[in-house]
């Protein structure tokens, strides 16, 4: 059975989501494996190879239309490419969902983006979104403090060069740095 869950609540298709294991993923959704059903601690499949880093699993989830909540899978999808620090993969969903870029009933997509990028570092997911014109200039300060709190200078160097993501950066920057 492709469903039964081990002690754990976890079923072949969660641990094949976790391990990463794309092709064993798409065999077993093929053959009838439920993507939906969760674990003893409450996530699903998707849920899982996304907290696991498989951004590919969650975009062949999405790309596939698996029958999943779209607002979370919105939020899922978006979050582990920024995490991933996969612009390609960015960029294929907005394509395939340009309506993911407005926040809708929840909160704006790009925020959980920018969160996963500047707590992983990836400067180049931060860079793609100030080139399409995707975070606003009030989120320089937001950048800065999570940077600060993440330990990731990097970013905050980045952020107090780059004339793109706020007029007063460097200001911003130095606030953030001040004790």
């Amino acid at each position: 059975d492709v469903n039964k869950a081990n002690k754990y609540g976890k079923t072949p298709l969660g641990i094949a989501c976790e391990r990463g294991y794309l092709d064993v993923v798409t065999e077993m959704a093929d053959s009838g494996a439920n993507v939906n059903k969760k674990d003893k601690f409450d996530q699903t499949p998707i849920d899982i190879a996304r907290e696991w880093g498989h951004t590919e699993i969650v975009v062949w989830a999405m790309a596939n239309g698996l029958e999943l909540d779209s607002y979370d899978i919105r939020g899922i999808g978006m979050a582990a490419a920024g995490e991933g620090g996969s612009v390609e993969v960015l960029q294929h969903l907005l394509d395939n969902h340009p309506s993911w870029t407005s926040a809708g009933a929840g909160p704006h997509p790009m925020l959980g983006v920018m969160t996963e990028a500047v707590g992983n570092g990836r400067v180049e997911v931060l860079q793609w979104l100030v080139d399409r014109k995707l975070l606003g200039k009030y989120e320089a300060r937001r950048i800065a403090l999570l940077a600060a709190r993440r330990g990731q200078l990097h970013v905050l160097e980045w952020v107090s060069s780059n004339a793109e993501v706020v007029p007063l950066n460097k200001t911003v920057a130095m606030e953030v740095l001040e004790p």
